[in-house]
């Protein structure tokens, strides 16, 4: 209670007052509820409804209405209790002693977001939250998983389905539904002992779910088992459980996992032990996402149509909050994968293309699209570009940049003296000069119209390099680059620095002068790209490529099928009047995987 008040018998409005003071200094996950002797009962909820709460009435035998507050629905069904309503974020309500009911929302600035991992684990299965079942939620995360295991593998071994008691019971149930295979319960739980998930330190947690499971020999022998859990936080306790199982005799073992990701190092108001053991720590899919969405298709008029969410998620690679020295594993699901529009064309050729050559070689191809020769396989690179930035910004600092952008296109070039990098990420053709892009638009339109294609220039400007990356002779920077630039689809070319220009260039005019100021060493110009003899020098690192124009056009072209017979071809379906547009964050992410490489590689030779 607000102390400047002065009032031993506040009202309402007072209550209310407080009240506003303790959100604003308060932040977090709580819901409160409060007898006040000789008053009355307050009762209130964060201002992002993160924790539930929730009220109730009933009449007493002298027809008195009586309230329950609690945090959830279940406690008020159990006492006879009538569930009114749940409270809203940032509401308080106040009964006070005659039996009135007051309420205010003194707070509805913040976001709702409730925590779904109360329904996923942490409230009874009979409880309602926020309008919401949580038996029923439980359910739906069942069937879901059955999709997505169906989904990657329809021809699963799976024996038998057994839940990590208690909470993952429903989950389990509708999953075995739905995969057709027995549901068993093959761990007895240790009610003395409370959730892991609580405890500090990892040996503790590990001794404690040998003591809180008890395996069932009977139902892992000689059985392919799927464990099914709703809570991993960092990923200990699961571990511990396979092994279990294994020791149980079970052939072979399977797990999932409905659990949302934990992130942060507080749920629930309880502190875990150190915020690094978190699954997710420092390895956020945000920051992978955000390198994908530079690339994916449908952004703008100006690039293919398709519809790809190309939402990544990290399967492993990642363990208790560090990386684990194996392969991280993402997958991104191609969800606009439309064979139809291939099928006319399946026996055909692209001329241009690399289904030509890829047919010779294999005697195969994919014509569906999403295959070898489709720049799909490119998410996956800007998702290890991802990584690769986030490691280099933790090893060199913030100083290290990569920023690639558009320089030409088609038979159009910008002045790259007129670079503006803010500039780049806010418009469709990732340009850096604002001088030419309405022309762009409209010379682009243009080839859209006419059902052709055109090439483009990218040029990646990366800065914070430290001098000494690279070898004389079999480990090149620039030879390292040029051929992850060119491994890029539809790469034809590639500069480092003044690359073929310098040909023309004299001595006098290639030559990057130095010089020295103080502790600083300066460069006049830089035709090297910031790479002297295969190493690094310092300077800013230059890479252009040139993409050729897409041969999936629709204008007719001739060319010869499968069988070796001449016919025409025309490409109906999504048309890409530009495939270089996307190619911005792919030439970022190879930059990101070299630089990486020989980072690491100068610090095992050179130890720096």
């Amino acid at each position: 209670m607000d102390q400047s008040l002065k009032k031993l018998n506040p009202k309402a409005e007072d209550i209310f007052a407080a009240s506003e003071k303790l959100f604003d200094r308060c932040r977090g996950a709580y819901a409160l509820v409060a007898l006040i002797s000789g008053h009355g009962m307050v009762g209130l909820r964060d201002p992002h409804g993160i924790r539930p709460l929730v009220y109730g009435t009933r009449t007493d035998k002298n027809g008195n209405t009586e309230y329950m507050m609690a945090s959830e629905s279940v406690a008020l069904d159990a006492l006879g209790f009538k569930v009114i309503r749940d409270v809203k974020p940032g509401e308080v309500i106040y009964i006070d002693e005659k039996g009135e009911l007051h309420s205010k929302v003194c707070d509805n600035s913040r976001e709702h977001t409730p925590c779904i991992f109360e329904h996923v684990y942490f409230a009874r299965p009979d409880s309602i939250l926020d309008g919401s079942s949580v038996y029923k939620a439980r359910l739906r995360m069942g069937e879901y998983l059955a999709k997505k295991i169906m989904a990657e593998r329809p021809d699963h071994d799976i024996d038998v389905v057994i839940p990590i008691p208690e909470s993952s019971r429903p989950s389990a149930m509708e999953l075995a539904h739905h995969l057709g295979v027995k549901l068993r319960e093959g761990f007895v739980k240790n009610r003395y002992i409370g959730r892991t998930f609580i405890m500090p330190g990892q040996a503790e947690r590990e001794k404690s779910v040998k003591q809180k499971l008890n395996p069932i020999a009977l139902e892992f022998q000689d059985k392919n088992v799927l464990l099914v859990d709703d809570s991993i936080v960092r990923g200990t306790t699961s571990k511990k459980i396979i092994d279990m199982a294994r020791e149980a005799g079970a052939k072979n073992v399977y797990f999932a996992s409905a659990a949302p990701p934990i992130r942060y190092p507080n749920v629930y108001g309880i502190d875990m032990a150190v915020k690094e053991e978190l699954v997710a720590y420092n390895r956020s899919e945000e920051e992978v996402q955000k390198e994908l969405n530079k690339r994916k298709p449908g952004q703008s008029k100006f690039t293919t149509q398709r519809k790809e969410d190309d939402l990544v998620q990290i399967l492993s690679g990642v363990f208790e909050g560090k990386t684990t020295g194996t392969p991280i594993s993402l997958i991104i699901y191609n969800k606009d994968m439309r064979s139809r529009d291939y099928e006319t064309i399946k026996n055909k050729f692209r001329p241009g293309h690399a289904d030509f050559t890829y047919f010779k070689k294999y005697g195969i191809r994919d014509y569906r699209g999403g295959g070898r020769q489709s720049a799909r396989e490119t998410a996956a690179r800007v998702a290890a570009g991802a990584i690769a930035k986030k490691v280099l910004e933790n090893k060199i600092g913030k100083k290290y940049k990569a920023i690639g952008a558009v320089t030409q296109l088609g038979i159009l070039g910008c002045d790259t003296k007129n670079w503006n990098e803010k500039f780049i990420s806010k418009n469709p053709f990732f340009c850096p000069d604002k001088s030419i892009v309405k022309l762009w638009e409209k010379y682009l339109l243009g080839i859209r119209k006419s059902g052709s294609s055109c090439g483009a220039v990218i040029e990646i400007r990366t800065n914070g390099v430290p001098v000494g990356l690279g070898a004389p002779i079999y480990s090149k920077l620039d030879m390292d680059l040029a051929s992850a630039m060119m491994s890029i689809n539809a790469v034809k070319g590639v500069n480092i620095g003044s690359g073929m220009n310098s040909a023309f260039l004299t001595g006098e005019q290639n030559s990057d002068e130095i010089s020295q100021k103080g502790k600083t060493t300066k460069f006049k110009s830089n035709n090297a790209g910031g790479i002297l003899g295969g190493i690094s020098s310092g300077q800013e690192i230059i890479v252009s490529f040139a993409v050729k124009p897409t041969s999936s056009i629709l204008t007719s072209r001739k060319t010869i099928d499968k069988f070796g017979k001449n016919t025409s071809i025309s490409v109906k379906g999504r048309h890409d009047p530009c495939v270089g547009i996307r190619a911005v964050p792919i030439g970022e992410a190879m930059m990101h995987c070299v630089i990486l490489d020989h980072y690491l590689m100068n610090k095992a030779q050179c130890g720096k």
